[in-house]
């Protein structure tokens, strides 16, 4: 887990990042609360604030709530803000999202979310 720094050493990062790959859906909202879109991605990094993710289309919108399963299929579901969400150079996106729910929903949905990456890249190997 590493935060990045500026060039006179300042932590830019209020929480150190972890690296994963895991699979997460979302269900995407516009400002008004009526659903936009949904679909699947695939998480690049989490932490306790937030996390960004891999997906094949553009969110726009403010609001989502993203599903997270573990290896024992139990799930866990939390609410985020967007923050960004932009174009790459081999045709995705890449959204950072910023968590907007209570501590333990939070905490929740990372233990799940690392769960299911954990189990399935030990059972890869």
């Amino acid at each position: 887990m590493d935060s990045k720094e500026n060039e006179t050493g300042k932590k830019l990062r209020r929480h150190p990042r972890l690296k994963t790959s895991a699979l997460v859906s979302y269900i995407a909202y516009d400002s008004d609360g009526s659903e936009s879109s949904q679909g699947m991605a695939t998480t690049t990094d989490v932490s306790q604030g937030g996390l960004q993710m891999e997906l094949f289309e553009e969110l726009d919108a403010r609001h989502a709530e993203l599903r997270a399963t573990d290896q024992n299929s139990r799930q866990a579901t939390v609410k985020v803000k967007i923050v960004y969400c932009k174009r790459t150079g081999k045709g995705t996106c890449l959204a950072g999202v910023r968590f907007d729910d209570d501590k333990e929903n939070i905490r929740r949905f990372i233990a799940r979310l690392i769960r299911g990456f954990h189990h399935r890249t030990a059972s890869e190997t």
